[in-house]
């Protein structure tokens, strides 16, 4: 799907992408997040466009509205991410060995960052 030139949103100087969009608006979280901390600046389409968007549904509809939207030259990277397969489990648990950092740890740092 694309949206048309005249109705994007924008990011700084250049016009955004969709990159993806999803069915509600925690799958559009979970997937600006995911893209984010891959080092993307992934943006969700104004979560409160949905409040006003009465007045102009016949024009907008519901299409774009829970849209994840990246600059342009991070459109390959975000497909990337995206398109990645899932992890095994095998995979996740050799992670988890290598990582021998506990939950504890972990929190513990980032109460004191």
């Amino acid at each position: 799907m694309t949206l048309p030139e005249e109705n994007a949103p924008t990011l700084g100087h250049a016009d955004p992408v969709l990159i993806y969009d999803a069915p509600t608006e925690e799958e559009a979280q979970v997937v600006a997040a995911t893209l984010q901390a891959a080092g993307l600046a992934a943006v969700l389409q104004n979560p409160n466009l949905s409040a006003g968007a009465g007045m102009f549904a016949e024009q907008v509809g519901d299409t774009w509205r829970n849209g994840v939207f990246v600059p342009p030259s991070q459109v390959e990277a975000a497909r990337a991410i995206l398109n990645a397969p899932a992890p095994s489990e095998a995979e996740l648990t050799a992670e988890e060995e290598a990582d021998p950092t506990t939950t504890e740890e972990a929190e513990a740092r980032i109460k004191d960052a």
